[in-house]
């Protein structure tokens, strides 16, 4: 019973991180999210939240790397006008 209270707190936790690294400090919190997210992941109370930050995640990422693209000039503006 104890570690199905810690497993739901991990996973709120790695649903908070993944949230806040969209906008601010992606590097250390999206590898904290990750990781909880998995940790979380076996728990059947806590995989929903876990699956659901581990989403979150990969769409920061792929946005942050769009993001680096366009600001190198490798993509040009007008494929990607509608996302930024």
């Amino acid at each position: 019973m104890e570690n199905s209270k810690i497993n739901i707190i991990l996973s709120f936790l790695s649903l908070i991180f993944s949230v806040i690294s969209f906008f601010v400090m992606y590097y250390i919190f999206a590898g904290l999210a990750l990781i909880l997210g998995i940790v979380t992941l076996k728990d059947k109370q806590t995989r929903g939240l876990s699956i659901c930050s581990i989403a979150i995640v990969c769409i920061t990422f792929i946005f942050k790397m769009i993001n680096i693209i366009v600001t190198n000039g490798n993509l040009p503006e007008w494929l990607i006008n509608g996302l930024f």
